[in-house]
């Protein structure tokens, strides 16, 4: 395959990796929140943990590979 035609297929997968992590950042936000309103109003501690736990996990996978460099393939 040619490689200039390789990247904007990189450029492309570059693109939708950014929207991802974004994503799960945000979705790790709103996890945040829903925790925080549990927690204000004397929710269960267990769902209070087990969102800590979901969005250390978004936090988590957001980071994925954030160091790595666009590269072509």
């Amino acid at each position: 395959m040619n490689p200039k035609s390789q990247r904007p297929a990189a450029m492309c997968a570059h693109h939708a990796q950014m929207a991802v992590r974004d994503w799960l950042e945000t979705q790790a936000r709103v996890t945040g929140y829903w925790r925080d309103v549990l927690l204000s109003s004397g929710g269960s501690e267990e769902l209070i943990a087990m969102l800590d736990h979901h969005a250390d996990v978004l936090a988590a996978a957001a980071r994925l590979d954030c160091a790595e460099p666009m590269r072509a393939h």
